[in-house]
């Protein structure tokens, strides 16, 4: 179909005014991201089109609410005036937006490509893979050569070795077949490495240990997939305990699903760590994860994606570049996914109780002041990113004014001494409680407790991230000039 001198190159004739034009453009295109030896092959006409600046500025904003910062796309754009039946002669495929005239695709003459499957269908059939990335340091796969996965279980994980090997564990007792399904754990960057503590020679399924530097949940996700073989990822912490049926029920469910759904099961804590206030708090509220507000067999929106017992066709994380890798703490690089799978896919989020998955995680409410931070920060970055201040500020209310942060700054200096007597109060009481008899329900004035102290830390992150972006805005701005 190509020569060898020139990439695999797919023809496109946006209206380049229209910006939900573009997003159809950059999504149908999705395939193409980070996937060297392609281009995507853009026409403008000089006389009736935006300037070339103009229509480069739309489509790089189109793409950055579609796609993370790592991701690249090859663009060509072509406003020579040439017939597009003359510059489809040096192209291999056609990608329909909806708005074309039935001459103009008669007259180019190309196979016509209307969805991110089709771009999927001829790339796989020409053998253009996304370049692996991360050291393949443990692998079984000699011992399974006959396996055919269909789903993939992505694992990150750091220095929590035994928390690993339970879940290890935990999978070799699945009911589905194990040659079903594989296990793709990204090391990152552990010391030592995870490899030199597990054996998986035991082990009845395919597993590949990927060692990568210390870079982010994100990161080492996005790692794993490149590896991953099976058409469904089911995402869990190395801290999950699975329960017997989780894997066959995901696959199921993704057999039943209709449109681009991805299936979140429960995520409780273990019997074990119900151990006081906190944990009981976490099991019946939103305070850490959804899933307790959520009603069983209800379709949700992907504001509430989250990477705990989830999963999701591996096409549609592909379609629009996989995690965004400068979210490098575990907080909210799973919600910005979802953001950009809804915006992108209409992907929608399916919630089934009945997919049974334990978390083994003693809460900590130092750790959960420190996650709020981290939310925070995350939330800044995000807003900023999207240019969605509505994460800030609620619906209805334009970006924050200097005279919001200050009033926010002045606000948490005014609680400093108030928040640090709750964390105070609040560690105290867990402690005793840990060393008796659990409560059967926490007392009523303690989520507010809570939700003040978590609701100042978040803002502590919201504000370093405000004041992290503008510095970052404004070096940009100094190295323009």
């Amino acid at each position: 179909m190509t020569d060898n001198n020139r990439p695999l190159r797919f023809l496109a004739w946006p209206d380049w005014t229209e910006e939900r034009a573009l997003g159809r453009l950059v999504a149908l295109a999705a395939p193409l991201v980070n996937r060297p030896g392609t281009q995507l092959v853009l026409i403008r006409d000089p006389v009736n089109d935006p300037s070339e600046i103009t229509s480069l500025e739309s489509l790089q904003r189109a793409f950055d609410l579609r796609f993370p910062p790592q991701a690249q796309l090859d663009v060509l754009i072509s406003d020579r005036g040439q017939p597009p039946s003359v510059l489809a002669q040096s192209c291999d495929a056609l990608l329909t937006l909806g708005t074309e005239a039935a001459e103009l695709i008669e007259a180019v003459g190309l196979p016509n490509l209307e969805s991110p499957v089709q771009v999927l269908e001829v790339l796989n059939q020409k053998g253009l893979q996304i370049p692996t990335t991360g050291e393949v340091a443990l692998s079984n796969a000699d011992d399974h050569p006959e396996s055919a996965p269909v789903i993939s279980v992505i694992v990150p994980s750091r220095e929590r070795n035994d928390k690993l090997q339970q879940l290890l564990t935990a999978l070799t007792q699945q009911n589905l077949d194990a040659d079903k399904f594989e296990v793709i754990i990204c090391d990152d960057g552990s010391v030592p490495p995870i490899a030199e503590a597990l054996s998986l020679r035991a082990l009845p399924f395919r597993t590949n240990v990927i060692r990568q530097e210390a870079r982010g949940p994100g990161a080492a996700r996005n790692t794993a997939i490149r590896h991953a073989s099976g058409a469904v990822l089911l995402f869990l912490d190395d801290d999950s305990i699975p329960g017997e049926s989780c894997l066959s029920q995901h696959l199921t469910a993704q057999l039943q699903a209709s449109g681009n759904t991805a299936v979140m099961g429960e995520f409780r804590l273990t019997d074990d760590n119900r151990r006081d206030s906190l944990a009981l708090l976490i099991d019946q509220s939103s305070v850490l994860f959804p899933h307790a507000v959520l009603e069983a067999g209800r379709m949700y929106s992907t504001d509430c994606f989250r990477t705990t017992n989830c999963s999701i066709p591996k096409a549609l994380v592909e379609s629009v570049g996989g995690f965004d890798e400068t979210f490098s703490v575990p907080s909210a690089e799973d919600a910005e996914l979802g953001r950009r799978l809804k915006r992108a896919l209409y992907t929608t989020v399916l919630y089934d109780p009945d997919i049974s998955c334990r978390h083994d995680h003693l809460p900590n409410i130092d750790d959960l002041a420190r996650r709020q931070q981290d939310l925070g920060w995350s939330t800044s970055y995000m807003a900023w990113r999207h240019d969605d201040y509505t994460l800030i500020v609620g619906s209805g209310s334009s970006k924050p004014t200097d005279e919001f942060w200050k009033e926010l700054e002045s606000n948490l200096q005014e609680s400093v001494d108030r928040v640090e007597a709750q964390l105070s109060e609040i560690r105290d009481q867990l402690e005793n409680e840990q060393k008796n008899t659990p409560p059967a329900q926490f007392d009523p004035g303690f989520p507010e407790r809570v939700k003040s102290i978590g609701f100042a830390f978040f803002s502590k992150g919201l504000i370093d991230g405000h004041h992290e972006i503008q510095a970052m805005v404004q070096a940009r701005s100094n190295a323009a000039e």
